[in-house]
């Protein structure tokens, strides 16, 4: 419906897009998977609050003062970024003396160690995040509790979804995973 009355070049785009889906059987029934609108009806009224709901209801208040978080922050992430480029650039790793293969080996293996780091920085921002949620429960702050609720329950199903991956990764040994995809396969 909507399809035909979108100009030409628009329906060109949605037909590569569409040619370059995917399907897959077992994320398709998921939540969110099977159908776009509930995605577009969540981004929607995200928009609406961030753009329209958010500052109406805050017209009236008093701002939090974040000035010297943010630039603790913004200072962090700028030294950290920093020091993940000083491993791209630092002398060694575009050397052509070593043997081909492990110049790539050991620019591929300290790059990787510098993003593990990057994720534990990304996970610590998280709990961060997470404690300041629970200062907005505990002390009397004006914002509407079922925002932070919301966040708390999505915390509880991302450490909960997390938890299971790393432990079906890197806890389970490699045996038990080999049994099970061979019980797959039978």
């Amino acid at each position: 419906m909507l399809y035909e009355v979108l100009p030409r070049f628009l329906q060109e785009k949605v037909d590569i897009v569409r040619s370059e889906m995917v399907e897959d059987e077992t994320v398709d029934n998921w939540f969110l998977m099977q159908y776009q609108w509930p995605v577009i009806t969540i981004l929607v009224l995200y928009l609406a609050f961030v753009l329209k709901i958010g500052p109406a209801y805050m017209q009236n208040r008093k701002p939090m003062s974040l000035k010297y978080i943010m630039l603790a922050y913004n200072l962090f992430q700028t030294l950290f970024n920093a020091y993940i480029v000083s491993y791209i650039f630092s002398p060694g790793s575009f050397s052509y003396l070593k043997p081909m293969s492990l110049k790539y080996i050991m620019l591929a293996y300290n790059l990787f160690q510098t993003l593990f780091n990057a994720y534990i920085v990304s996970y610590v921002q998280f709990i961060l995040v997470l404690i300041y949620a629970l200062s907005l429960v505990t002390f009397q702050c004006q914002l509407p509790r079922v925002i932070t609720y919301n966040f708390f329950v999505q915390s509880i199903i991302f450490s909960l979804l997390f938890g299971n991956f790393y432990y079906k990764t890197y806890v389970q040994t490699p045996k038990s995973r080999k049994d099970k995809d061979a019980k797959k396969v039978e």
